[in-house]
């Protein structure tokens, strides 16, 4: 890992990391003692930004480059992975993003929980369905829901201006409930 975050560009490394972190190939203390071992080397500062920067809760590489693309927008880093419950219910969903100072929800759609192979009995409509129902409850508590694809992340700006329009809209919501973080290694 330490080989790609020093040689390779910072997205690709940060995919590259995430996803270790995540499926629980490593650990940042051990990326921290490869990184040492490697201080001596060409690109050694660059692994260290990227180290710094990985996020074992992103869960596709969608996430990742998602989360690259708002690294240098002007918006505060989102909670990755964050819990949002419903006062009177408990948690209601997991999102991919949330910006909690900002009411904003994020959600990136890879397109995977469409496929027929991935989704077992379950229809493509009823994800659909699924899938407006708990955007509807997350927007009943005052969350603002931006949505974003592959896409999105080709040309990002528009997308970013899409999340900084609804943070101004947002900023005057009143929101019920909480939110809980996820915590990672």
């Amino acid at each position: 890992m330490i080989d790609i975050a020093r040689t390779e560009p910072f997205e690709q490394a940060v995919v590259v990391g995430d996803s270790a972190l995540q499926a629980g190939k490593t650990t940042r203390d051990e990326l921290m003692v490869q990184l040492e071992r490697a201080s001596h080397r060409v690109g050694a500062p660059a692994a260290r930004r990227v180290l710094s920067f990985l996020d074992g809760r992103a869960e596709s590489v969608g996430e990742s480059r998602s989360r690259v693309a708002l690294r240098y927008s002007g918006l505060p880093m989102p909670e990755s992975q964050a819990w949002i419950i419903n006062p009177d219910e408990g948690p209601i969903a997991r999102v991919d993003f949330l910006w909690p100072d900002l009411g904003i929800v994020g959600e990136f759609d890879g397109m995977v929980k469409y496929h027929k192979e991935l989704r077992g009995d379950i229809t493509a409509e009823q994800v659909v369905v699924d899938e407006k129902r708990r955007e509807d409850a997350l927007r009943a508590l005052g969350w603002f829901v931006v949505r974003w694809t592959w896409s999105d992340l080709a040309q990002p700006e528009p997308l970013l201006a899409r999340i900084r329009a609804a943070a101004e809209i947002s900023r005057t919501t009143l929101r019920l409930g909480a939110w809980q973080p996820t915590l990672c290694c």
